[in-house]
């Protein structure tokens, strides 16, 4: 517990003195623009001041987060998970089962303060680790689908054609 309170403290103070020298560091940089150096100089001292400014950004913002980890943002999974989490992308799309896939569903979950319920789809291909999730995110002509894509296939079921695709679920 006291270390804990000790660095909070220091954190704080490092935080502090941190927002001091971005302040100064953006003084100077004001100085420098307006400054008219005979050598033309003035453009490397600008680099030079940029970088010192980006560098106190990223301490403070470091410094500022809730639990820093600076091994990244792949390690601060490990440790919160237990195991790394598979990147994923998303798209959103009118066709949310028109990617010439093969998916099974897997699951559905009614999402808390949303109109449009989550559907949990699996490839096809049970050793493949690839999933995606299908939210309606609007109720226009036609509905707009947010269509998230985690890991990568590692079957080869992209080559089946797309009137093959599950597309007998339809979101709600």
């Amino acid at each position: 517990m006291v270390s804990d309170d000790v660095s909070s403290v220091s954190r704080a103070d490092a935080i502090r003195q941190l927002t001091g020298a971005r302040l100064a560091a953006l003084q100077l940089w004001s100085l420098l623009q307006h400054a008219t150096w005979a050598d033309g100089s003035s453009a490397a001292a600008e680099e030079i001041c940029r970088r010192v400014l980006r560098s106190i950004e990223e301490a403070i913002s470091f410094l500022a987060s809730e639990n820093p980890n600076p091994r990244g943002p792949r390690a601060q999974h490990r440790i919160n998970r237990g195991r790394i989490q598979e990147r994923s992308h998303s798209i959103v799309t009118n066709m949310p089962h028109g990617d010439s896939e093969e998916w099974r569903m897997s699951g559905r979950e009614v999402i808390l303060n949303s109109i449009y319920a989550r559907y949990y789809y699996k490839c096809n291909s049970r050793a493949c680790p690839a999933t995606k999730r299908v939210q309606q995110v609007d109720s226009g002509s036609p509905p707009n689908f947010l269509v998230t894509y985690i890991s990568e296939h590692t079957c080869d079921n992209s080559t089946l054609p797309a009137s093959s695709v599950d597309s007998a679920i339809t979101c709600e």
